[in-house]
């Protein structure tokens, strides 16, 4: 899985800091965390709206998606970010393990395939 921090794709996607697309970028970042912690006070009042996604054992509050390029992302502390790449590491299953005549066997019969497709 390829990741990126929210830095790099701001910095692939808008450019450097400094850029005047990027400053117009993060002044726009501004306003949408403040409209987003806004937004979070209401949904306080009204947890019924309020999305919600499971990492662990726990059911985490979540309100925050970004569209780009018609791309949509989903926002999430980076904490949680590890918390997640460590569960999926966990599930992760290595291939079969071969012995070593069955590695030879195996590794002759690629080698007869590749050479009968030359």
């Amino acid at each position: 899985m390829n990741t990126k921090t929210w830095k790099e794709i701001k910095d692939e996607i808008f450019g450097k800091v400094g850029t005047s697309w990027r400053d117009e970028l993060e002044r726009d970042s501004e306003i949408f965390q403040s409209k987003l912690r806004e937004r979070e006070r209401r949904l306080a009042r009204k947890p019924s709206v309020a999305r919600f996604y499971y990492l662990g054992s726990k059911w985490h509050y979540s309100m925050t998606e970004l569209t780009i390029d018609k791309k949509k992302y989903i926002l999430i502390p980076e904490k949680k970010f590890q918390e997640l790449q460590k569960n999926a590491a966990k599930k992760w299953k290595p291939e079969k393990a071969f012995a070593i005549s069955e590695a030879r066997e195996y590794s002759k019969a690629r080698i007869r395939e590749w050479a009968a497709e030359k």
